[in-house]
């Protein structure tokens, strides 16, 4: 088996490690970052050598105050 892989978007440090902790103990390969720019980047990047990863987005700090 393969583990999934997903990419956790989140400007919040505690928030992310949360994610990151259950998705890793669910046995997922999880990488993090905390802006779209970069997540973008990631992703792209993953795809471009045909090793997509599913996308979990988690509202960002700024956005969530509205």
């Amino acid at each position: 088996d393969v583990p999934r892989r997903v990419l956790v978007v989140d400007d919040d440090p505690v928030s992310a490690a949360v994610m990151l902790q259950a998705l890793e103990s669910a046995g997922m390969s999880v990488r993090h970052c905390a802006d779209g720019r970069e997540a973008l980047e990631l992703y792209t990047e993953s795809t471009m050598w045909g090793r997509a990863m599913e996308m979990l987005s988690h509202a960002l700090t700024e956005d969530a105050s509205r």
